[in-house]
């Protein structure tokens, strides 16, 4: 029997440029990962609400 995969998980993006109609949080991630390069960052990720994938 074949594993079934959720849909979201299925046609999620891959890469940041697959992400449509949402300039502001592309924005804000790019910036907040590029504010590692100047050590850790100040703010913590707005990401914190996100499940995290361990299945």
């Amino acid at each position: 029997m074949s594993r079934r995969i959720p849909w979201v998980e299925k046609y999620r993006p891959r890469k940041l440029s697959e992400v449509v109609d949402q300039e502001e949080a592309k924005k804000a991630l790019l910036d907040w990962i590029n504010s590692w390069e100047k050590g850790k960052p100040s703010k913590k990720s707005r990401n914190a609400r996100w499940p995290s994938r361990d299945w």
